[in-house]
């Protein structure tokens, strides 16, 4: 049977010459049958986002919100169309892919993808991509290389740096419904594509195709472009570097908490096996004193393997994991411990993504090889 995928494409006032390059790339894909999902993000690019799909035969529904819609909001509102036209059309081992509106695929990204994912335990493939300019010419072969990406991180690593861009993405059913809706977030903090792989990693995995499948077009109104990462530098320990490095951690906290409770809830319904989620990564940043000694060790790690950005970013989230249970301690005796690490975490949160997340101990307690109990 030929692969059928719904692909999630967010429209925001595209350049016509893009977005029609990049819907004729989706109609050119081999070995799938595809249906476009396309968000009006801007309320106003419907009639030729209809157009360009009718000229290509590409298979179209329009989602048009009563707003202007951010990226992140765009996306999810997208994937929940998909998720239920999957269900309305009858089929259920269809998957489901992200698409920008000004890249290039290349005509076996999908098929790569689907080949990628096969019968294995895994939930979410992506690719590497090649870096183009606005006319198409190369820039460079890799963005992995350009940007110095981790390519097996595993799920605390993507919680340091983001290794999955989501014009890459193919993904099974069951990440949707786990990841939808999103996490709340008061403005952008965090990128549709971190939270769907976050999931798609303690659900099951995340399989890279470790070759460019998309050409990503770097140009001057890019919501978010490559990032040359330039060797690390001894950082200013100062105020405005704990401001922000508390930030990063503040972020990484709330998703690690996010992806608990949604795995928790994903084996209580059902729709994961009992054992299958695979929290333990996070735990670290569950607990309610210990867990630096997690992040020191994976700063060494990542030092000994030269990935000095990462461990710097590890190294960090030891001084404010160890800062948080010092600063609830020397506060015990006034206030109790409970209260004195919710009044830290308060003003971490307001740090990023603006908002608190919900208790770690969901109720009713879910299935025992799912909710590990957190020491």
């Amino acid at each position: 049977m030929t692969p059928f995928i719904y692909i999630t494409l967010a429209v925001f006032r595209p350049d016509p010459g893009y977005l029609e390059a990049q819907l004729q790339s989706v109609a050119a894909q081999e070995g799938v049958e595809t249906h476009l999902v396309a968000v009006i993000a801007d309320r106003v690019s419907g009639p030729m986002v209809a157009r360009l799909c009718a000229d290509l035969g590409l298979g179209l529904t329009l989602v048009s919100p009563d707003n202007n819609l951010d990226s992140v909001r765009a996306f999810e509102a997208g994937l929940a169309r998909a998720l239920t036209l999957s269900e309305e059309q009858n089929r259920p081992d269809a998957l489901f892919a992200l698409s920008d509106q000004d890249d290039i695929w290349h005509p076996d990204r999908l098929a790569r993808g689907v080949a990628a994912l096969g019968e294995g335990p895994a939930m979410l493939a992506h690719s590497d991509a090649r870096l183009v300019d606005a006319q198409g010419a190369v820039i460079h072969p890799s963005m992995f290389a350009y940007e110095r990406r981790d390519r097996r991180p595993g799920l605390r690593g993507l919680l340091y740096r983001n290794t999955i861009t989501g014009m890459t993405v193919l993904m099974r059913r069951a990440v949707l419904e786990i990841a939808l809706p999103f996490p709340a977030q008061a403005g952008i903090h965090f990128y549709h594509d971190l939270w769907l792989g976050l999931v798609a990693e303690a659900a099951g995995g995340v399989v890279l195709i470790d070759a460019p499948l998309v050409d990503y077009r770097q140009h001057g109104a890019n919501t978010v472009g490559a990032v040359s990462r330039e060797p690390w530098r001894l950082p200013r320990f100062d105020k405005v570097w704990l401001r922000r490095r508390a930030t990063s951690y503040a972020l990484a906290r709330y998703l690690a908490n996010s992806t608990y409770l949604r795995m928790a809830e994903a084996v209580a319904s059902g729709r994961l096996a009992d054992g299958s989620a695979r929290i333990a990564p996070i735990r670290p940043y569950l607990r309610r004193l210990r867990g630096a000694g997690s992040f020191a060790a994976d700063a060494l790690r990542l030092t000994l393997r030269g990935q000095f950005a990462r461990a710097r970013i590890a190294g960090s989230f030891t001084v404010v994991h160890f800062g948080r249970a010092v600063s609830a301690l020397r506060r015990t005796l006034d206030e109790g411990l409970d209260p004195a690490l919710a009044r830290f975490d308060e003003r971490l949160y307001s740090l990023s993504p603006g908002v608190a997340p919900r208790a770690v101990e969901p109720a009713p307690a879910p299935p025992r090889a799912s909710a590990e109990k957190l020491p």
